[in-house]
């Protein structure tokens, strides 16, 4: 995360979680997935703000971590966050499947 360029590199991804074993920072599985997604000068304010606020506030720690500098486990924060900022935000219906932050990856419009 470049807060100063207000840019997002995508260089890693992210494994989940098992019970045998942590999330690990991985290679991306292709190339063509390496990618840089300008951000709303605004968002990368709150962003930088939020990170700096934090113990684990490294260009190697992750913007959003638990009290432990480890990643967050993406099921609570979709459970704790994701889901309730979409029910604010009336994008939920009956009968329709929740939003998942896979989905996010088709959200993105230009700035």
């Amino acid at each position: 995360m470049d807060f100063e360029a207000e840019t997002i590199h995508v260089r890693h991804q992210l494994t989940r979680a098992t019970r045998k074993q942590a999330a690990r920072v991985v290679p991306l599985k292709t190339d063509a997935a390496e990618r840089h997604i300008d951000i709303a000068p605004a968002l990368a304010s709150e962003l930088a703000k939020h990170s700096l606020g934090s113990r684990h506030s490294t260009l190697e720690d992750f913007v959003f971590a638990t009290e432990t500098g480890k990643p967050l486990y993406y099921r609570n924060v979709s459970a704790r966050g994701l889901d309730k900022a979409a029910d604010r935000a009336g994008l939920v219906a009956e009968g329709v499947q929740r939003l998942s932050f896979h989905d996010l990856r088709h959200t993105r419009s230009r700035i």
